[in-house]
């Protein structure tokens, strides 16, 4: 029962993190606001980050083929030296060698895989949604492969982080061995939030708000006590971000989601009275 309560308090607690993390340091940077702070909950966002995971492995399939190859080869390496180690007879545990390897295997792919995915993630996040929308769909078709392929050395790094804890190495190299894996394990957890909690928040559907002098606008969250709207003003101007008290009498126009909104294929002009 004890163990239990443990393993679920320690599984909400990864969801509430996820989905801060994705929030935080990837659909508000992306929007170009580092304030703005979600009207649900991080838990709620947290599942919904995950939810993304399965189409932006399909569009790393499709666009990244190769990437997504080499991450999979990535994952099956240390999940079939687990395997072999975890059958491995007692006589055979002498063979510290083997083990060796295996560890400076698992600390070239730790840094390797840190130094790579900090060089994306700063490249992918020079550049705020907000100041270049036309843009949108090159960055959202590259940051779906990012959150994939981060996704997936995610689970490769805690693999070989298992993996190193059970080898039968001198201590001193299995305690730097496990300390390279484990920052790799947080490095691929931000950029993989980031990066999945972007596309969660341009994939996402909102409802669009209809005013009384023909505007239309979508909540996205707040800054403090202040709305942030995407407002399409009735000139074919395109959208705009903006903070601002929310309009005294709106009513309910739909929905679309964010990328949808800002590309202009959903949103379309409303003419003034």
């Amino acid at each position: 029962m004890v163990i239990a309560m443990v393993v679920t308090a320690a599984v909400l607690g990864v969801l509430w993190l996820v989905g801060h993390l994705g929030h935080s340091l990837g659909f508000a940077r992306a929007v170009g606001l580092p304030g703005l702070q979600d009207d649900g909950g991080s838990l709620v966002l947290g599942l919904r980050v995950l939810g993304v995971v399965p189409a932006c492995i399909g569009e790393a399939a499709a666009s990244a083929t190769l990437g997504l190859l080499v991450v999979f080869a990535a994952v099956a390496l240390p999940a079939a030296i687990l395997a072999a180690l975890l059958g491995e007879a007692p006589a055979a545990r002498s063979r510290g060698g083997l083990h060796v390897i295996a560890g400076t295997v698992g600390c070239l792919f730790s840094v390797s895989t840190s130094g790579w995915l900090l060089a994306t993630f700063s490249a992918m996040t020079a550049m705020p949604l907000a100041e270049d929308p036309a843009t949108l769909t090159g960055w959202l078709d590259r940051t779906r492969i990012e959150g994939a392929l981060s996704t997936c050395l995610l689970v490769a790094g805690v693999l070989w982080c298992v993996v190193i804890l059970r080898l039968h190495a001198p201590g001193w190299f299995r305690s730097l061995a496990a300390t390279l894996c484990a920052a790799s394990i947080v490095t691929c957890m931000l950029v993989a939030s980031a990066s999945l909690g972007a596309v969660e928040g341009l994939v996402t559907a909102r409802p669009v708000l209809h005013t009384e002098d023909g505007t239309r606008m979508m909540r996205l969250g707040r800054v403090g006590s202040t709305a942030v709207l995407v407002t399409a003003p009735s000139s074919r101007g395109g959208s705009s971000i903006t903070l601002q008290e929310m309009p005294g009498t709106t009513t309910l126009a739909g929905g679309t989601s964010l990328a949808a909104w800002l590309e202009d294929r959903t949103s379309p002009s409303v003419p003034g009275p």
